[in-house]
């Protein structure tokens, strides 16, 4: 040691002196007693058993971008129900072409076929034309030049054929991001289009045509005898046309059968009471069922408005409105208060905005009214009602000729009349006529047959095997 440095030394020293040591037991021994605190272990554990809770929370209060998720049907291009739901979006508030179907090469059918939805006008959202993809969420707005109101912001004039040039080339355009451009790149509507015949055009002459068009037939026909009163009172609206079917005897053999097959279906159990229903309804409700037409009530802003809807192209037909507060979506009962016996999906979503088409008499204060033209406006009154066949859109199933001069509505009707009858799945047999003869006397007989005093007995038995004193 002696030959040991005099620095060496005094770090050696100082490592090694009491004081040092000291300092450094005193400051472990001080934060042990710190965390060894019995209040400080309390909060440790407290926070040890909480501390996921307590972070979930503080996520879920973090304020997070709104963001609209939408849940997208399963892919099918061969399903006629997707197809039909994707029409169904389609209206006259949302969706309006500047061109005829003849002329252009957009409607809502090319686009529903693409996998394209017409997106509904709200609140936040007053576009027209504004589409988006049922499988990738992307979203395409279709927009063209107003011809009758032309934009203030043009330098120079255009004359109308110039508009109507510059709409026709915006069509082309507009055709080629809905058929592929305007999907993402891994959507599969890229390669898939639905194909419009066997899917939205049924093939005749087959059991699986005869079956869909017989459950949506007597759909329709349902939906529209339930409700005699309303079909009665705005009857007047339509064309003689459609009242021609009555001296039809092929008409008159199809409406047997059509009353044969709704009995069978949905009053089976109760056929007596019903068939006397099913004889007040009037011939041409017939014709209106077969032509695909059904009714719905949807409320505009305050004016509840009764329609006439085609499933197929969803064409809209305004038949009357009344003031009244917002009905919402299937509410059966504030529709059956009114006297509508409608199916859940009769009652439509309702819109805040005020009807686009209103009848001259807006203040009923029933949903229809019985009240005709008056004498001063019959001239030309013809003229103003409705035809229920050139009302369906020029592509709509239901009247598309199918073989060149029948319409798919005039198929149904001679293919059920020319086999007879038809059974509610879509076999054709000859099983189920109904002697409305022997209805109406097993009927008779059965109440005259009721005798009084078997019935007291029958009763007296009963409380006796109940245990029932007959003295109370």
């Amino acid at each position: 040691m002696s030959g040991t440095p005099k620095v060496l030394k005094e770090y050696l020293e100082l490592i090694s002196s009491p004081s040092h040591e000291t300092y450094i037991d005193q400051d472990e021994r001080g934060m042990d007693r710190i965390f060894n605190h019995p209040d400080i272990q309390y909060f440790k554990n407290i926070k040890a058993k909480n501390h996921y809770n307590y972070h979930k929370l503080k996520n879920k209060n973090k304020h997070r971008p709104e963001t609209s998720i939408i849940k997208s049907p399963a892919f099918d291009p061969y399903s006629r129900e997707y197809l039909l739901k994707r029409l169904s979006t389609f209206t006259a508030l949302n969706w309006h072409i500047p061109l005829s179907s003849d002329q252009s090469d957009i409607n809502e059918l090319s686009c529903a076929r693409n996998g394209w939805k017409c997106v509904s006008i709200s609140a936040n959202n007053n576009t027209k034309n504004h589409l988006l993809c049922t499988s990738c969420n992307h979203q395409l707005i279709l927009k063209f030049n107003d011809i009758n109101s032309p934009s203030t912001f043009v330098p120079f004039d255009f004359d109308i054929e110039d508009y109507q040039e510059l709409n026709k080339s915006l069509v082309s355009e507009y055709s080629k991001q809905i058929r592929k451009f305007g999907h993402s790149s891994d959507c599969p509507w890229i390669n898939f289009e639905t194909p419009l015949e066997g899917v939205y055009y049924p093939r005749p002459f087959i059991n699986s045509t005869n079956e869909l068009l017989t459950n949506e037939y007597l759909k329709n026909l349902k939906n529209l005898a339930s409700n005699l009163d309303v079909l009665n009172s705005t009857s007047g609206v339509f064309k003689d046309a459609l009242f021609n079917e009555e001296e039809n005897p092929k008409f008159s053999d199809f409406i047997k059968i059509s009353k044969n097959w709704l009995l069978n279906r949905y009053f089976k159990d109760n056929k007596e009471n019903f068939f006397n229903l099913l004889e007040r309804v009037p011939q041409w409700v017939y014709k209106v069922a077969v032509l695909g037409w059904g009714l719905h009530i949807q409320s505009f802003s305050n004016h509840l408005v009764l329609l006439l809807i085609c499933s197929k192209c969803n064409k809209r037909i305004f038949l009357n409105s009344v003031y009244h507060e917002p009905i919402e979506k299937n509410n059966l009962i504030a529709a059956t208060d009114l006297g509508i016996n409608l199916p859940s999906s009769g009652v439509l979503t309702p819109c805040k905005f005020p009807p686009l088409i209103l009848g001259k008499d807006e203040h009923h204060d029933t949903l229809y009214t019985d009240s005709g033209p008056d004498e001063s406006e019959l001239d030309g009154w013809d003229k103003d009602k409705i035809d229920l066949v050139e009302e369906h859109k020029s592509w709509c199933c239901n009247i598309k000729l199918i073989d060149g001069s029948t319409s798919l509505y005039q198929y149904y009707i001679n293919i059920v009349t020319n086999s007879g009858n038809i059974h509610n799945e879509g076999t054709f047999y000859t099983q189920y006529d109904i002697d409305v003869s022997n209805i109406l006397n097993s009927a008779h007989k059965r109440k005259h047959s009721f005798d009084i005093n078997e019935g007291l007995d029958k009763f007296h038995k009963l409380r006796k095997l109940y245990l029932v004193d007959d003295d109370i």
